[in-house]
């Protein structure tokens, strides 16, 4: 009973932050859901049955005369202001925030230079040109295993 309690209270924790970003959606999930799975072995193994690992896909060689891609700096700064309000964070605790204040206030001197940094970055990626070790760190999230109400887990990104 105890348990179910701090359970109900965490979901409401975790509904309020998320109200407070505007991310509705969100908190009509972990309402909806009937708990936060515990952090178990039978947890891991039926995320791991959902979800199976598989090999990464063979990417195909371009082409020589292939021409990727290519991303202005203006287009990258429009794509990072455009990220909502309390944007969740990836495991490495760096919030889209984090970037939008670097590029505004007292800082704006140096504005240019971390967006052309970024923007070589980007079109990097857009040339299939970088480190493959980082695919894992590129696309992630910080996901928490929700029960579902009728039966079962589903992972949701609710940090």
């Amino acid at each position: 009973m105890e348990e179910d309690l701090y359970l109900s209270e965490l979901n409401l924790w975790q509904c309020q932050r998320k109200i407070c970003d505007g991310h509705y959606t969100v908190v009509v999930r972990v309402l909806s859901s009937s708990s936060i799975a515990p952090y178990s072995k039978a947890t891991l193994v039926t995320l791991h049955d959902k979800h199976p690992v598989t090999p990464s896909p063979s990417l195909p060689t371009l082409a020589m005369d292939h021409h990727p891609l290519v991303s202005s700096s203006a287009v990258v700064l429009d794509m990072i202001m455009s990220f909502p309000r309390g944007t969740s964070c990836g495991r490495d605790g760096f919030w889209a925030q984090h970037l939008m204040d670097c590029l505004d206030g007292d800082v704006v001197a140096i504005s240019d230079d971390l967006i052309a940094s970024i923007t070589r970055m980007v079109n990097l990626l857009l040339k299939g040109r970088y480190p493959q070790p980082l695919g894992e760190y590129v696309a992630n999230a910080p996901l928490t295993p929700l029960f579902k109400p009728w039966s079962g887990i589903r992972p949701i990104d609710v940090d």
